[in-house]
């Protein structure tokens, strides 16, 4: 049986506690009259906001690239790195060939 580390424990206390003081501040069962609370729910809902604004960029942005992308045919830099890929190909033709003909 594993035991569960005591930083883990910690931070799930606290981070509860935040939620807990940021739903009780949202609702009113904590009222605004205190200076703590205030400042507890301004952080909470400051970050509730940034960590859901984050979440929301990323699934928009890999929405409008995958809209982009799945239309088109290649992007250029592709398709260089194809027509390279070819003359690589042929450059190591050319030097077989030449290493056949030498030895």
């Amino acid at each position: 049986m594993r035991r569960i580390p005591l930083r883990y424990v910690l931070w799930t206390v606290v981070l509860l506690t935040l939620v807990a003081l940021g739903l009780g501040t949202a609702t009113g069962l904590i009222p605004f009259s205190t200076l703590l609370a205030n400042f507890v729910a301004f952080v909470f809902w400051l970050v509730l906001i940034a960590v859901l604004a984050v979440i929301g960029g990323v699934f928009l942005g890999m929405l409008l690239a995958h809209r982009l992308i799945s239309e088109r045919d290649f992007t250029p830099f592709e398709k260089e790195m194809l027509k390279m890929r070819e003359d690589v190909k042929a450059v190591r033709e050319e030097i077989s060939e030449i290493r056949k003909k030498i030895g």
